[in-house]
């Protein structure tokens, strides 16, 4: 289990506050403050829930989903007050504040 992974029960986390975290050959670049959770509990096949957390509040939810041997980025929420990138040739995703 990496340093960042908290199991609970069965359930496997990734909780990371770092500003360049890698998920699955995704790049994830976040905004200084940002908590970073992923989880593939509970969601079908390979599917993997993202939520990004600023504070207390959620600013962002993503899913990457396998189909084909890769790994896809879909966006499924993000707060009016961030500007999301997604770079598809790198599996790269930018947050910033507007």
């Amino acid at each position: 289990m990496g340093e960042h992974m908290i199991l609970l029960g069965k359930r496997h986390f990734l909780n990371a506050q770092q500003q360049n975290i890698r998920v699955k050959d995704w790049k994830f670049c976040l905004p200084a403050g940002c908590r970073f959770i992923a989880t593939s509990d509970g969601y079908p096949g390979n599917d993997h829930a993202i939520s990004l957390f600023k504070k207390s509040e959620k600013i962002a939810q993503m899913i990457l989903r396998k189909s084909n041997g890769e790994f896809q980025f879909i966006m499924e929420a993000v707060s009016s007050e961030y500007a999301v990138e997604v770079i598809g040739l790198s599996k790269t995703v930018i947050f910033q504040e507007k």
